[in-house]
């Protein structure tokens, strides 16, 4: 069974600081409010900085009452175009949608 992928977005922020270093470093602490269910969660954090060194990314629990532990983390940062877009679903199932100048949709599965 496959874990459905939780997207933390801007909206979860509670705070951000930021520390600016010389030759184009800087410091960022963003707190993001999440909630984790029992067992494996696949968490996803979307409006962070392409420029991100992702060996530096740390996933910290602020309450002190959660005891966890990070089995796996990627880095995918990919412009939005149709070569990646084709790449990322290459060999899955996914549905088009086509939308007629009436408004009426059509669903295929393909």
């Amino acid at each position: 069974m496959s874990v459905q992928e939780q997207r933390i977005d801007d909206s979860a922020q509670q705070a951000l600081a930021v520390t600016i270093y010389n030759d184009g470093l800087a410091l960022v602490k963003d707190l993001r409010r999440l909630t984790l269910t029992l067992g494996e969660n696949r968490l996803a954090w979307r409006n962070v900085s392409g420029r991100i060194r992702p060996e530096t990314a740390l996933l910290s629990e602020t309450s002190g009452t959660l005891q966890f532990s990070l089995l796996e983390q990627n880095f995918d940062f990919d412009l939005l175009t149709p070569e990646s877009l084709l790449r990322k679903y290459l060999g899955r199932r996914v549905q088009v949608i086509r939308t007629n100048a009436a408004g009426e949709r059509t669903v295929e599965e393909v």
